[in-house]
């Protein structure tokens, strides 16, 4: 196929397409596409009903997709969330599978990879493995599918005397909250309402939620007022016809967030990039950790009995970046959400561990998009983080090696931190403020300082802790207060933000 590090839109579409027809056959690719027009409603036709076509195989989809952009003149202006999130899946897909089948991994003559890949049960599984096998090969790595030739084992891979063994296992999440968002979304680009819906469930939603919900969502906007009806609540804010930087959103306890769908079309003007006719839809559940952790501990043990005939490194990889992921949005730079679930998830894996001392790692990923500054996609990729039961936790390690001026004041170090977060340099800026704290540890200002830069950095959980010390420090430091409260607010607790707030007021 053609190089996927083309960025002419025409060509990468093109590619795409053709690279579709190559690996699953223009008659398949073309039944399944077909398919699809069953879903379509009567009259005008309403994208998000494709979103919930379960019979139809994700290529189908994907070539839907792709006729999409291209009736749009090959425009990435992708209007729905999930087709964001299903253009990465596909680059992600193509790119791996292609460097496969040029490295003879995966050899299309063979009728057990053409099999797989048809069988819409078994691709979405293959898709995940095709990813992952797909590093170890462009790392030097000989790779093999076990388990498409009758064995236990997802992958295998080796290079010199290191021999890998690897499970992957995805977590879904339950399709009734995608349903729920399609049948409210469709109403509201009916009705050209704009709106930030919250939706919390009791429990995952069944059938005839489906449209309970539905209809509680309509009786709440038609009133004007949020509602309560049983266990389920919903609340919402209205949204201006065109959305642009000053206007900020912030999404609470992102932890127990199950599905969001977002909705807009991004026009350019003399003012920069604005949303137009901007929707969001957010679905929640409160026993969501209990939930996922339930499920993740049952891929592991699932994982971890199909590894016990091999000799070996064991790998697992787990991609619950559905279920607990950061949300794939177009409209990224208005809105704030921190999510906190993967931590700690990660601090339960490490602990499963610790009883299952003969896997190596285990390894979530999560697709990510990159921008460039104009909003642009400039890059795709599938990041992994490691999890074992004796390698200290986080994401990767930050060395700053900054030019320390020689006997500066703590007081010095602060101000040239302060200059450097203006600049943009926040990891200097860190460890400016580090530094001061380093040679005079109440020095109440640095903790603020950094407090105030992990809150704008999305980590408002981690800035409290040095807002709360700062104000151990000076008690009515009127900064740390107001900091704090942005913190607090920005995690959803806004009674205690007001506490903060009314503090500083107070303390005038």
């Amino acid at each position: 196929m053609d190089t996927m590090e083309d960025r002419n839109a025409k060509l990468l579409v093109d590619s795409l397409e053709r690279f579709l027809v190559k690996i699953f056959g223009k008659e398949f690719i073309e039944s399944e596409y077909n398919k699809l027009k069953t879903y379509a409603p009567r009259g005008k036709p309403e994208e998000l009903r494709y979103l919930i076509a379960p019979n139809v195989h994700r290529a189908g989809k994907w070539y839907r997709l792709l006729e999409t952009i291209k009736e749009q003149e090959y425009s990435f202006d992708l209007r729905f969330s999930t087709d964001v999130e299903e253009f990465m899946r596909l680059l992600l897909f193509a790119h791996g599978l292609d460097l496969l089948i040029r490295s003879n991994t995966l050899p299309l003559q063979r009728k057990e990879i053409v099999g797989a890949l048809r069988d819409r049960g078994r691709f979405e599984s293959l898709m995940y493995e095709t990813m992952i096998a797909s590093n170890y090969a462009s790392n030097k790595f000989h790779v093999k599918f076990p388990e498409l030739f009758g064995e236990r084992v997802d992958i295998y891979a080796e290079r010199g005397e290191i021999k890998v063994y690897v499970e992957c296992k995805t977590l879904k999440k339950n399709e009734k909250y995608v349903d729920i968002a399609v049948e409210i979304g469709s109403w509201l680009n009916e009705k050209k309402v704009n709106v930030l819906l919250d939706i919390t469930l009791p429990r995952t939603p069944k059938k005839e939620d489906v449209k309970k919900v539905s209809d509680l969502v309509k009786k709440v906007l038609e009133k004007g007022e949020a509602c309560k009806e049983g266990d389920i609540k919903v609340s919402f804010t209205e949204l201006p016809e065109y959305l642009c930087k000053p206007f900020q959103m912030s999404i609470s306890n992102p932890e127990n967030v199950e599905f969001i769908l977002s909705s807009s079309y991004i026009r350019f003007s003399a003012k920069g990039p604005e949303v137009k006719e901007p929707k969001l839809i957010i679905l929640r559940n409160p026993n969501k950790y209990e939930e996922v952790s339930r499920r993740l501990k049952d891929a592991l043990e699932k994982a971890d009995d199909q590894l016990k005939t091999v000799r070996g490194r064991k790998v697992i990889y787990i991609d619950a970046s559905e279920v607990i992921g950061r949300p794939t949005l177009q409209i990224p730079e208005l809105i704030s959400l921190n999510t906190v679930m993967y931590s700690k998830l990660e601090a339960f894996v490490r602990s499963w561990l610790e009883n299952h001392v003969t896997i190596d790692a285990v390894v979530m990923t999560e697709p990510r998009l990159y921008l460039d500054p104009f909003g642009i996609p400039c890059a795709v990729a599938l990041e992994s983080k490691t999890i074992s039961s004796y390698i200290a936790p986080g994401w990767t390690i930050l060395m700053n090696i900054i030019p320390m001026p020689k006997e500066a004041s703590p007081k010095a170090l602060v101000n040239m931190g302060i200059e450097m977060a203006k600049r943009g340099y926040y990891s200097l800026a860190l460890g400016y403020y580090r530094k001061a704290i380093e040679i005079k540890p109440d020095l109440k200002e640095a903790y603020n300082n950094i407090g105030k830069l992990l809150t704008e950095a999305g980590r408002a959980d981690e800035a409290l802790k040095y807002l709360e010390r700062a104000l151990e420090l000076d008690p009515k430091y009127a900064p740390a207060l107001i900091n704090k409260g942005i913190a607090l607010a920005g995690l959803g607790k806004y009674t205690e933000a007001l506490e903060s707030f009314n503090e500083k007021l107070e303390s005038r």
